[in-house]
């Protein structure tokens, strides 16, 4: 991490330890058990919230493959070429494939994402719009680091109190701001918005209030740990 990153990242950090009460931080590099959930636990948020506001600051483009070379696939499968997916800077969400949003060309079954994977019958080269998994978090809009803040509050909630309701709460009041989060920043720019798909297990969470689950720090979609 940056200096300028490994800031921001604390201070997003603090912000989610108030929420909950909790003692802060120096740094989210130190070697306090509460630094170190905390950083893990900002990894899975950060992606999280990065794929479901989708912020401009985050997109990149591609050609496929950025090294000139690909594989040509088994004849078993129904496409033709493999592509490896970007790395540096590691793609989080697909959004066009040559120009054409990444729902369509599935939904007609012109590509399929496969693991780290693009097959498709396209051939070389094939130009890609996605969100990436920035190094340095300050780049991003505070409307990004407070959606970060209460899932990392949320995960921190249990681990640190025993607080299922309290997890609840947070859980209910991250949902309330990330899709205005999502208008503001996409129509700052002129985007076109479409509604935020939330998470199956968020929602079944939210909505189960008799038998809450015990938190794991996974709440979406993708349990990796991306902090570098």
């Amino acid at each position: 991490m940056s200096a300028s990153s490994t800031q921001s990242s604390t201070q997003v950090c603090n912000y989610a330890l108030s929420l909950i009460s909790a003692e802060l931080i120096n740094s989210i590099d130190d070697p306090s058990s509460t630094a170190r959930q905390c950083k893990q636990f900002f990894g899975i948020a950060y992606d999280m919230v990065l794929r479901s506001v989708q912020p401009h600051e985050a997109v990149r483009t591609a050609s496929l493959p950025s090294d000139g070379s690909y594989s040509v696939t088994a004849s078993a499968y129904e496409f033709a070429y493999r592509y490896k997916l970007p790395e540096d800077p590691y793609l989080l969400a697909l959004l066009k494939v040559n120009e054409k949003d990444v729902a369509n060309v599935t939904g007609a079954g012109l590509v399929e994402l496969q693991g780290r994977s693009l097959l498709t019958n396209f051939e070389a080269p094939v130009f890609i719009r996605y969100i990436a998994r920035l190094s340095d978090v300050s780049l991003l809009p505070p409307e990004i680091h407070e959606c970060v803040a209460y899932q990392v509050a949320a995960k921190m909630a249990y681990i640190k109190h025993k607080d299922n309701k309290r997890q609840r709460e947070l859980l209910l009041q991250y949902r309330e701001i990330i899709e205005p989060a999502a208008i503001s920043l996409r129509n700052s720019i002129g985007s076109g918005y479409e509604p935020i798909r939330e998470s199956a297990f968020l929602a079944s969470y939210i909505r189960d209030t008799d038998t809450l689950p015990v938190a794991t720090g996974y709440l979406g979609p993708d349990p990796t740990n991306p902090t570098t």
